[in-house]
């Protein structure tokens, strides 16, 4: 295959993932539909903001949803990812523990990985994806600090099949399998 080529079916495959997160968007309902974008170092990634809300700041109180991203990487070791955005710095260093719940399904603890500026965690690897292609909700909860309490971020799963599939195709990876 020529470059030339490859970049065209390249293109193709970015333009037909866009069109179909598009066609998933569409069918939502505003933030609790799946958003394509690009990350840095060539990632793709899909985005949906929590059903519940979070509190920022002490003297003026500003309520977010957090938000769950779904990314994989190009050539990249390993190809998949997943990450929770907040507004407000955890109280952490290194890892943080996460209670995971699928569905009604019982609680796992896992060690996530503090993202930039404490604003969040990751956690990579193709397993941890591949679960959440078969379920419906998904309830994260970690501890902001010895004191300070617990965050909870619980997401709608409708349409994650089409939106992982999309990155897939768009990075040219096959499907998370567990």
């Amino acid at each position: 295959m020529t470059t030339r080529a490859f970049v065209i079916l390249t293109h193709a495959v970015l333009a037909a993932a866009i069109l179909l997160l598009g066609a998933a968007q569409s069918s939502g309902q505003g933030r609790y539909t799946w958003r394509l974008g690009s990350g840095p170092d060539g990632q793709v990634t899909a985005s949906i903001f929590s059903l519940n809300t979070l509190s920022v700041g002490s003297s003026r109180v500003i309520d977010y949803h957090p938000a769950l991203t779904i990314s994989c990487r190009r050539g990249g070791n390993p190809h998949w990812s997943q990450s929770l955005q907040l507004k407000d710095p955890v109280s952490a260093s290194g890892t943080i523990s996460v209670s995971v719940r699928l569905d009604n399904g019982g609680e796992r603890t896992e060690q996530w990985t503090l993202g930039f500026q404490d604003r969040g965690f990751f956690k990579d690897g193709s397993s941890g994806v591949a679960r959440l292609l078969q379920s419906k909700r998904l309830r994260l909860s970690w501890r902001f600090g010895f004191l300070a309490g617990r965050g909870e971020a619980i997401f709608n799963l409708s349409g994650i099949h089409e939106a992982v599939a999309g990155l897939a195709g768009a990075c040219g990876v096959e499907l998370p399998v567990s």
